[in-house]
């Protein structure tokens, strides 16, 4: 069997071992945008194509395309449209060269961050070629395949793992492995963040050029967004300190609104209607007419103090009547305490509709089943908000648990899919974790 196998300089040992549980003597070859990690010749084709820049005329059909490709990757959306048009035009023929020379029986990846991994998504899709993107479940123990952000339905859960779930996610201490609240590491991760981006500017800009690598996505992208989010006086204090007396002494219904991380895939890709991506302009347009008749509780994400672009906090405060929490507080106290959640696709969503909680949605998450979730438009009124609202606040019995719970375990496979560069060659469990989870590639792709 021929893998390809797309890669960043933080994986690409852990890959091959994912491939090697697929098929142990499968011929692999490693993509990646990084010239000293790429086997396949891309980068170099795309050098090449991008200064000749000799292409064809954009027809209709392909000019949809490329628009969503290029205003879903941050990178090239911060680029004028010709620029962007070019780098995109250039990868695309590299891309189309680099499958025709290797000719791949299966393609393994992270799932879609960056126009790179789109293009290979596509011209797989295009072939009927099986693409395979890894990532991280905030169901500890599991992990999804799903190559922009959608439920891929992977098996059928048995009873007793459904009914332990229900059990585990309940609990008003459960929380991702991934996620850290004390207040005293948030804190002092805020600090170290908002240093850290600071030094991204001038790290990635010399990056860029000292190692010959101009247009790498990585060291371009992360310059441009160090640069987007850096503010000389951040506010490490986020949330009012009195925000508890001031929630239930509001006569208005409450919609608890937890930030999300941006840009992050998992809006610039899990979102389905394009105009969503636009996270922080949406977050402001939607608040601002939903604040006039219901009372908005906001949690900034822990992971974001320090790196968020400063110009939202200033345009949230401007709405006024916003209740701020600090970011130490438990979500799931939060739930309990409002009428209803909004969310683009954070697990927050899941979890509230789990507890019986209405949830507002801009896009459609992959884990949406049954009639918890209400989908947000531009043309539907409060009352109607308030209707659903009022209609679907329950207890919701064992039969509409197990529904929810069923359907995000179709789309989870149980194992360690690590997405952090922590893992190790010399770590005998992290070989075994991917070599399992190649051992379950193989029998998805052999039921597809």
């Amino acid at each position: 069997m021929k893998i390809l196998c797309h890669v960043g300089p933080w994986c690409e040992e852990q890959y091959k071992t994912i491939a090697s549980g697929v098929d142990a003597s499968s011929d692999v070859t490693i993509t990646s945008g990084f010239r000293a990690v790429d086997h396949s010749g891309l980068v170099d084709n795309y050098y090449k194509y991008f200064k000749k820049n000799e292409f064809e005329v954009v027809s209709e059909e392909n000019g949809a395309q490329y628009t969503d490709i290029i205003q879903r990757c941050r990178l090239l959306r911060s680029l004028k449209k010709n620029d962007a048009l070019r780098h995109l035009l250039a990868m695309q023929k590299s891309v189309e060269e680099m499958f025709d020379s290797i000719s791949p029986d299966l393609v393994i990846s992270e799932t879609v961050d960056q126009y790179l991994m789109d293009l290979i998504y596509f011209e797989s899709k295009k072939r009927g070629i099986p693409f395979v993107g890894l990532v991280v479940s905030f169901v500890n123990g599991y992990y999804r395949i799903s190559a922009r952000g959608e439920h891929t339905h992977l098996r059928e859960p048995k009873d007793n793992e459904v009914d332990y779930l229900i059990s585990t996610l309940q609990k008003r201490s459960y929380k991702p492995d991934v996620v850290k609240e004390s207040v005293d590491y948030i804190i002092s991760l805020a600090y170290k963040r908002w240093l850290k981006n600071a030094l991204r500017i001038p790290y990635f800009m010399l990056k860029r050029y000292l190692t010959n690598e101009r247009y790498n996505y990585h060291y371009w992208a992360s310059e441009l967004t160090a640069i987007n989010n850096f503010d000389w006086f951040p506010n490490f204090n986020i949330g009012e300190d009195n925000w508890h007396e001031k929630l239930i002494s509001s006569n208005k219904p409450v919609i608890y609104v937890p930030l999300q991380m941006f840009p992050e895939a998992t809006i610039d890709y899990w979102c389905d209607v394009i105009e969503n991506i636009d996270y922080e302009n949406r977050l402001v347009e939607y608040i601002a007419v939903l604040s006039v008749d219901f009372q908005i509780l906001i949690k900034e994400h822990p992971y974001v103090i320090g790196a968020r672009s400063p110009g939202l906090y200033k345009r949230l405060s401007e709405i006024g009547g916003l209740i701020t929490c600090p970011v130490y507080e438990n979500s799931n106290t939060l739930v309990n305490l409002c009428d209803a959640v909004m969310v683009w696709t954070g697990s927050v969503g899941f979890e509230a509709a789990l507890r019986g909680k209405p949830v507002l949605t801009v896009c459609e998450p992959y884990y949406v089943c049954g009639a918890q979730f209400l989908r947000l438009t531009s043309k539907i009124s409060s009352a109607e908000i308030l209707t659903f609202i009022k209609e679907q606040t329950k207890v919701l019995n064992n039969n509409e648990k197990q529904r929810i719970v069923k359907h995000i375990l179709s789309g989870l496979l149980p194992g360690k899919y690590i997405n952090d560069a922590s893992w190790l060659r010399g770590n005998p469990q992290d070989v075994l974790d991917a070599k399992k989870i190649g051992a379950q590639i193989r029998q998805y792709i052999c039921h597809l």
